[in-house]
């Protein structure tokens, strides 16, 4: 059973939200398309190439930030981003769009 909605209405239109979930779809879609299945292991953090123990894909710099956007499949983005749209608004309303 997946949730639709958790019965509270948003105050106003959850435009962070949104911008979370466009960035999450559109990061993943970059790194997914080209090479499916080996954006996990080319985006990934790996500690070890911060202090140079390692030599990783992509730069550490660089790498912390793709990491949060990294999703295992399919099944995994859709569940994350369901589960963000329906929860991440009232979280919106909470604190508000600047915060």
């Amino acid at each position: 059973m997946l949730p639709v909605s958790e019965g509270v209405r948003a105050r106003r239109i959850p435009i962070v939200n949104v911008a979370i979930i466009v960035a999450n779809f559109a990061v993943w879609l970059l790194y997914e398309l080209p090479h499916l299945d080996a954006a996990v292991s080319h985006a990934s953090f790996y500690p070890c190439s911060v202090n140079g123990a390692c030599h990783a894909p992509e730069p550490w710099a660089i790498s912390w930030i793709t990491a949060m956007f990294l999703h295992g499949s399919w099944d995994h983005i859709l569940g994350n981003m369901l589960f963000l749209a329906i929860f991440g608004k009232n979280v919106e309303d909470a604190f508000g769009s600047g915060r």
